[in-house]
């Protein structure tokens, strides 16, 4: 459609009986409308030929340049436009605070917002209060915003989405629900996006109780719950660790009429799984298939992720093979996951052919990756194995994670253990094993790791006895799963077949 515009215009241009006038141009200008190039030399050809840009004109190559992200080309346009004496309306301004917006320049944005306030006065309208908001909104100012929206002079111009961009802003539960009360206060009736943003910050801060106070709250108000309502509520369950409330919801979403999708299901897999419900994940994994609901590669991380945390590693495996059957591709998180698997079932030697498959299939070893590779090699007490991929790491300049260090200081202090005792099979001296603690303890500071983490590393450095006799600390372990004693039995893994 835009070549044939473009075809259009250049035959009109070349055709001396026909002159184009600002309407031609007007109509060129929004075809081009994403592609601030075009549009420009658009103008400059109206330009040559004289023709006088008239405010629609302006206005439009505002828009086009804020859409772009070039905001002081946007405002010299508006300059330009006031220097020929042409008043920029409504959408001028509403056009230039969204590109302000999606720069980042709230204050650029407010000085805009009241000057248009001198020059219009009271014609003001809700559109361009809520362009306004949504800057403060993007640059996390909750505080200027609702103050804003207070004012008595902009109040009467809110509507049901300045409530929803002011919810956009809040940083915590609390100040959502002060802006639930502060539109209801206005008179205005919240929907359904109102109330899913709400119960979504319920949800990101684990506050279960008050996700379900506002679900009540909008059935009372006579809104309807969507799908995505209802998965909310899940994903709230599940971070709070409710998996019993999590499962009983997808009966409930039934009896409401509506289908589960497969972000339900994987939510309520995720809270099984944090749990350590492994069978009930598992059961709902099969009732996806069941009930024709398509499960994705999130579907498959978890139910891998479950079973690894379980240390049935075989059963990892089956699931790993079931992608397959349903078209899905395995991304980096699969593959973490099922190195993660091995690594907590002992096989660290399967975790490593893993790790080195992923440069075959295209897929760049991340943080995850190497943590993972670094946490199997320990939990199989490979501590030579593990520094060197710690190293392979540092030189690939991928940045570590303080859970990157928990194992990587429980291999150091036991290995320095060994030498004080006198116990023989490290392939290293002393001496370079003091090197590389120091090494880490520098590279832990500069990762800004949680001080226990840290202290452990620099106790046993400087005493090479403070774990016991089974290689274990009073380090609670919390950040990793390296002292977790396994108790994987090879004998009683569950077989595959049985899947």
């Amino acid at each position: 459609l835009e070549a044939r515009t473009e075809e259009v215009f250049r035959q009109l241009l070349r055709d001396s009986a026909i002159e184009p006038n600002e309407v031609t141009f007007s109509l060129m200008v929004q075809a081009y409308k994403h592609s601030w190039r075009k549009a420009e030399d658009v103008f400059q050809r109206m330009e040559r030929r004289q023709v006088r840009a008239n405010t629609v004109i302006y206005s439009q190559m505002i828009s086009v340049h804020s859409s772009a992200k070039r905001w002081q080309t946007a405002l010299s346009y508006l300059a330009s436009m006031q220097e020929k004496r042409f008043q920029p309306n409504l959408v001028t301004y509403s056009s230039i605070l969204k590109g302000l917006s999606r720069a980042g320049l709230w204050e650029e944005a407010i000085r805009v917002y009241e000057r248009c306030e001198r020059e219009l006065g009271g014609s003001l309208d809700s559109v361009l209060l809520n362009a306004l908001l949504d800057s403060l909104r993007r640059a996390g100012e909750w505080e200027k915003a609702l103050s804003f929206a207070r004012d008595e002079s902009r109040v009467g111009m809110a509507n049901v989405d300045t409530v929803n961009t002011l919810l956009g802003s809040c940083h915590t539960v609390d100040q959502s629900l002060g802006v639930l009360q502060f539109g209801l206060g206005l008179l205005l009736k919240p929907d359904t996006i109102t109330y899913n943003t709400i119960m979504h910050k319920c949800a990101t801060k684990a506050q279960w109780e008050k996700c379900i106070w506002v679900f009540r709250h909008m059935k009372q108000t006579g809104v309807t719950p969507d799908t995505q309502t209802y998965n909310t509520v899940i994903n709230a369950f599940n971070k709070a660790g409710q998996w019993r409330r999590a499962v009983a919801m997808i009966a409930y979403i039934k009896n409401q009429g509506l289908e589960c999708d497969t972000v339900t299901f994987n939510s309520v897999m995720s809270a099984c799984s944090k749990a350590g419900e492994v069978d009930t994940a598992y059961f709902l994994f099969s009732k996806m298939e069941s009930e024709a609901i398509s499960r994705d590669e999130a579907t498959y991380s978890i139910m891998i992720s479950c079973f690894g945390q379980a240390q049935r590693w075989q059963a990892a495996l089956a699931v790993f093979q079931y992608m397959h059957r349903d078209q899905v591709s395995a991304n980096l998180v699969i593959y973490n996951s099922l190195m993660d698997a091995y690594g907590r079932g002992r096989q660290w030697a399967l975790a490593v052919g893993v790790f080195d498959s992923l440069a075959e299939k295209s897929l760049k070893p991340d943080t995850f990756s190497f943590s993972t590779l670094i946490n199997a090699h320990c939990i199989s007490r490979k501590w030579p194995q593990a520094l060197s991929a710690y190293e392979a790491m540092k030189a690939k300049r991928i940045k570590p994670m303080p859970v990157t260090f928990t194992p990587l200081a429980h291999s150091l202090s036991t290995s320095q253990r060994g030498y004080s005792t006198g116990s023989s099979g490290s392939s290293s001296s002393p001496e370079i094993g003091r090197e590389r603690a120091l090494a880490l303890m520098n590279d832990m500071k500069a990762a800004s790791v949680q001080p226990k983490i840290y202290n452990l590393l620099k106790r046993d450095y400087q005493t090479w006895g403070a774990f016991d006799e089974n290689g274990r600390s009073d380090f609670s372990g919390d950040e990793g799963s390296w002292d977790e004693r396994s108790e994987f039995d090879d004998d009683d893994a569950e077989d595959s077949s049985r899947l």
